[in-house]
């Protein structure tokens, strides 16, 4: 299995919106190209990065991934995970997608069988903002300055 990301700076909201042209964001190509000259394919492979990627010039960088993993002999599904569903106490939306060379993952991701479970607190009492491209979202048990 390869599990590995590329910088999110091009792609993510808060950054410069280069999309998948852009100097950081083009990465995910070093990533494709060892998959694509390895003797041996992985079984797997799951890559990560912001979920504004679906979103941003209409979804070009995810449907530039997920056609090379098809071109790859790959299938692929994927999900978007947030960081507060396992406890932290931040928000951050993030996309995975899994692909796979002999099975199809949307049967495993999404199979329905089990509503999926959610491990944060329902108790959020603070807020907190910051400046600039930084953040802003609840944190539990926050003061706000």
């Amino acid at each position: 299995m390869v599990v590995g990301g590329w910088p999110c700076q091009d792609l993510s909201q808060a950054g410069r919106v280069a999309g998948i042209g852009g100097d950081r964001s083009g990465l995910v190509n070093e990533v494709l190209r060892l998959l694509a000259g390895a003797r041996r394919k992985p079984q797997f492979v799951l890559v990560e990065n912001v979920a504004f990627a679906l979103h941003l010039q209409k979804g070009r960088a995810v449907d530039h991934v997920v056609r090379q993993f098809e071109d790859l002999g790959y299938r692929w599904a994927y999900r978007i995970l947030d960081t507060q569903e396992f406890g932290l106490p931040q928000r951050r939306r993030r996309l995975f997608v899994l692909a796979a060379r002999d099975l199809d993952p949307a049967t495993n991701l999404f199979d329905g069988a089990s509503e999926p479970q959610i491990f944060v607190e329902p108790k959020q009492i603070g807020f907190y903002w910051t400046e600039g491209n930084r953040g802003i979202g609840w944190s539990p048990e926050a003061i706000h300055p």
